[in-house]
């Protein structure tokens, strides 16, 4: 069902139907092995997952997963995250200017992105979770694919925590959730400020 993982400070989306069904079943078999589809791409601890089992699945392997996979059925959303209140007309204007200015070049200003190499943000898991520490980790430190086979000189995601204060990062992080992950409740530089401090892993 998801939820956040002790210890690492990511958060593991759901696996069920739902969840995956951007994918069609070839797509998320090949994502499975090379870390990277049209989709979207892996990074934290299931880049790490990517490249030290599912790269070695077989092409029957990786299929039988992804039919499996497919076929869990969708999981109810939390009820709480329903509970805060969506994000305003200024603080999504603000988010829209920051994304951009800093983002749009290798993501799109429609947020489909360019390729294996500049992933879509539309309906990105991290812009679908519920919570959203992956989008906030990813901007505020960046994060680069698995090496595999498929995928042999992965492009990265430079940080952004040098660059951008924790208002800043949250009203793009919130902007996007918004607009491609269909998540309109907002997230607050406090909420950016306490993930600074989680352990890079």
């Amino acid at each position: 069902a998801g939820g956040r993982i002790p210890g690492l400070g990511w958060y593991a989306p759901p696996l069920d139907e739902r969840q995956l069904e951007r994918f069609d079943v070839a797509q998320l078999a090949g994502y499975l092995r090379a870390g990277v589809s049209e989709q979207g791409a892996a990074y934290g601890p299931m880049a790490e997952v990517v490249y030290s089992s599912l790269r070695h699945l077989t092409d029957d392997d990786a299929t039988a997963m992804a039919v499996y996979l497919k076929s869990v059925p969708a999981h109810p959303p939390p009820r709480n995250m329903a509970l805060a209140a969506p994000i305003g007309a200024a603080a999504a204007g603000n988010g829209r200017r920051l994304y951009e200015q800093h983002c749009a070049d290798c993501h799109g200003r429609d947020g489909r992105g360019r390729g294996l190499d500049y992933p879509p943000l539309d309906r990105a898991v991290s812009m679908t979770a519920p919570d959203p520490v992956n989008a906030v980790r990813i901007v505020l430190y960046g994060a680069v694919a698995p090496t595999t086979a498929h995928n042999p000189r992965p492009y990265s995601m430079p940080p952004f925590a040098q660059k951008l204060n924790s208002a800043d990062v949250a009203a793009i992080v919130s902007y996007v959730r918004a607009a491609w992950g269909r998540q309109p409740i907002p997230v607050s530089s406090d909420d950016v400020q306490r993930l600074h401090g989680l352990v890079l892993d």
